[in-house]
């Protein structure tokens, strides 16, 4: 006799590649791929399709090259521990809780640290099963919270130390006065000033200044300076904090000065403070634009109109509010050591661009004939072409580090439109950009929430930059510039069609909203558009005026993946009326039979008495037979509700809008008489 025991299989488990869970942590950490070329383990050589991201990792200090690793066994425990903590840069610390199995591993000090830090935890019976392979979901999950770990780092407490080279002599004396605008500084009377000393004046474009020569005046010395190059004073800067941005403390520069001005205020100085109570305003005229910002507390709001009578009537506004820097900088000459700066902010875009419905221009139109619709639109577009363009930087700003005066943030924010057509549409973005650099290499920080729509029936590009740079004193040690918008390009093609139905297709880059204006009024005329438009959200890390530009850590990445990117489903998209359709229906126009081959009958016969369809639709009424005395080219076609379904007198039908309507086919003497119905279904996903 034999007895078969079983019990509940446990769940299977879904395994990821240790080389695939490295390669997951340096696509979410934003890590930039390695350029070293010798391998750092001899098992993965550069053939390998795990080289790159073993080198990236190795470059990170995420892997020890040290420690043995095969990137295709499993992800255990132990692996995950290592990794992470690795990952995160904390510093390695003894667990106080008793791990049984500890021994067992090959990263005691990385298991004992992700226990502490609540990472990991023991099973009831205090092991930690460092060998035990870890499920997929499970491993994602760990991941996640230390990427929110590494990417919302803050500082509690403001300290600054900037440590001068020892070679340099730096005067203990403070200058009663300095002026840049005659590089002179003054000192009490008697004051010993050789030439080649360097001068701390305070100032924070001017911080440090050379002495040149000396001359005693009635009231001090007053030595005659030259700029001094600050990394070639400075030998070490230390730095760390985050913090509140307040506008209200501020200094702003404005950007457009020079161009026709009229300001709201009676300060009149290209530099102005804010005081806290106190809103500053500033209104240009560019162009035809009337061009304004408000700086107050809470960030920069700018405002763009024109007004075209006739022509394109623009609005757009940008918003730059909540800035949050949070920093830490760890440098000596020649050498960054650690850097990490990151920005929290908020930016709200939109843009509206409008005109008028081209009555004038329906009414020279409306009767050509259709061969010759598309030279006339574009002799009338050359006389009066109207298209709205404005690219400018609008201010600058340098906020203060609280409680660090070496220490200051600076930014600017300029704003770029570009529009031929109607167009609307709003971005709204929660940003934490920047970058951390470590051992040598460096990653950027980028989470965005955004919130986006947009109506489009013109090419039109709308882009604002907004740029923070962290300084001590005039030093830039780095920075970060933000580009959010859209690019959309519409083009259109001109369909046309004679008495006889045949078609004729040009494509125009005159606006397409224009062209499909005209269009409707123009009997043998239809119009078909294709779109392709993308927003943009653009990173651009440490310039070459930064110090981590300087040492080769600058970077400029897209932020959105393609779907991520795309405005409409698949990018490119093709419409008609301004409705997305799944291909182009303009062509399949039916050409119409020869009069003189009609049937004779006693009343006017059609081929279909129902017509159904989308938006943005063509369809035909087809006379099938006639009486002997109503020719073919004296029937009147009239459509009840034209906003619904437009008719031609070749019996062509234009599907507009959802809804029903009938469309009425008479003799001349209105003794003949038959009618068509139209539906026209209500669709989702249309462009408006």
């Amino acid at each position: 006799m034999s007895i078969v025991l079983g019990g509940c299989r446990p769940d299977p488990v879904d395994e990821i590649l240790l080389g695939e869970w490295v390669s997951e942590i340096i696509e979410k950490a934003g890590i930039f791929p390695s350029e070293e070329s010798v391998p750092y383990y001899l098992n993965i050589p550069s053939g390998s399709v795990w080289f790159e991201t073993v080198q990236t990792a190795a470059d990170w200090k995420i892997l020890d090259p040290g420690d043995p690793f095969d990137p295709m066994q499993p992800l255990t425990r132990e692996w995950a521990a290592y990794t992470l903590i690795n990952l995160s840069g904390m510093e390695k610390k003894t667990s106080d809780r008793t791990i049984r199995d500890l021994a067992a591993s090959r990263f005691p000090e990385h298991i004992s640290s992700a226990v502490s830090f609540g990472l990991m935890d023991p099973d009831q019976h205090n092991r930690f099963r460092p060998r035990e392979v870890m499920d997929r979901s499970d491993a994602r999950h760990l991941l996640d919270q230390v990427i929110t770990y590494i990417n919302t780092r803050t500082f509690e407490h403001h300290d600054a130390q900037i440590i001068m080279d020892e070679d340099i002599h730096l005067l203990e004396e403070e200058p009663l006065a300095y002026d840049p605008e005659s590089s002179s500084v003054l000192f009490p009377a008697g004051t010993q000033v050789k030439s080649g000393d360097v001068i701390s004046t305070g100032d924070q474009e001017h911080p440090f200044v050379i002495a040149e020569s000396t001359q005693e005046q009635e009231n001090g010395t007053s030595v005659m300076v030259k700029d001094a190059d600050p990394e070639d004073v400075i030998d070490r800067i230390d730095a760390i904090g985050s913090f509140d941005a307040d506008f209200s403390r501020a200094e702003i520069t404005d950007l457009l000065d020079g161009t026709q001005s009229v300001p709201e205020t009676s300060c009149t100085d290209h530099y102005f403070h804010l005081m806290a109570s106190r809103q500053y305003s500033r209104t240009h005229v560019i162009n035809g634009f009337t061009v304004s910002y408000t700086v107050n507390t809470s960030g920069i709001r700018a405002e763009v109109t024109r007004t075209a009578p006739g022509g394109l009537t623009v609005f757009a506004d940008a918003s730059l509010t909540g800035v949050h820097p949070v920093y830490q900088w760890n440098s000596s000459r020649g050498n960054v050591e650690y850097g990490y700066f990151r920005v929290d902010c908020t930016t709200n875009e939109s843009f509206s661009a409008g005109r008028d419905a081209f009555a004038s221009g329906q009414a020279n139109l409306k009767d050509i004939d259709a061969a010759r619709f598309l030279e006339s639109l574009k002799e009338a577009f050359a006389r009066g072409r109207d298209t709205a363009a404005l690219d400018v930087p609008l201010c600058s700003f340098r906020i203060p580090v609280p409680e660090v005066p070496l220490l200051n943030i600076t930014g600017t924010v300029s704003l770029k439109l570009d529009a031929e057509g109607r167009a609307k549409l709003s971005l709204s973005q929660q940003h934490s950009l920047g970058m951390e650099i470590r051992n040598g290499k460096m990653r950027a920080i980028h989470h965005s929430d955004s919130q986006s729509k947009a109506a489009l029936y013109g090419s039109a590009d709308f882009m604002t930059a907004v740029s923070f740079s962290l300084n001590a004193a005039s030093l830039s040690l780095t920075d970060a510039v933000i580009e959010a918008g859209i690019n959309a390009e519409i083009t259109s093609t001109v369909h046309s069609y004679d008495r006889q139905g045949n078609h004729t297709a040009l494509q125009t880059s005159l606006p397409a909203d224009m062209v499909a204006d005209h269009a409707g009024g123009t009997e043998g005329i239809l119009v078909c558009s294709d779109a392709d438009a993308v927003w943009i959200l653009d990173l651009i890390l440490n310039s070459s005026r930064t110090l981590a530009g300087r040492y080769g850590f600058s970077r400029q990445m897209s932020l959105l993946k393609p779907e991520q990117a795309n405005v409409f489903p698949g990018r490119r998209i093709h419409m008609e009326n301004f409705h997305i359709v799944e291909r182009c229906t303009r062509t399949e126009r039916e050409r119409p039979p020869a009069y003189s081959q009609l049937p004779e009958s006693d009343q006017i016969m059609i081929a279909e008495y129902v017509l159904i369809g989308k938006a943005g639709e063509s369809r035909s009424i087809d006379i099938t037979s006639l009486p002997a005395d109503c020719p073919r080219s004296a029937l009147s076609f009239v459509s009840q509700d034209s906003s619904i379904a437009q008719v031609n007198q070749n019996g062509q039908v234009l599907l507009k809008q959802s809804g029903s309507t009938i469309i009425t086919v008479s003799s001349a003497d209105g003794r003949y008489r038959v009618r068509c119905t139209v539906h026209v279904r209500y669709e989702d996903g249309n462009a408006h």
